[in-house]
């Protein structure tokens, strides 16, 4: 299986949610940022041994409506 099977548009579905929480936790944006860009990081390079149903329920759980989220 491609390892970026999926994985863009995980990313493109959860980063913002990811780097709000991030920011709520830590009150630094920048930081949050940074650690949202590790986590990631870490996250593609194991992507392919997730299994594809396991990162359909990641993508659909982190999901938010741009009318909850506070950015």
């Amino acid at each position: 299986m491609d390892r970026d099977e999926g994985f863009e548009e995980f990313y493109r579905t959860t980063r913002h949610r990811v780097v709000t929480v991030l920011y709520a936790l830590g009150g630094d944006l920048s930081e949050a940022q940074d650690a949202a860009q590790e986590a990631y990081v870490r996250a593609w390079q194991r992507w392919s041994q997730i299994p594809a149903g396991r990162r359909t329920r990641l993508s659909s759980s982190t999901r938010v409506s741009p009318a909850t989220s506070r950015f």
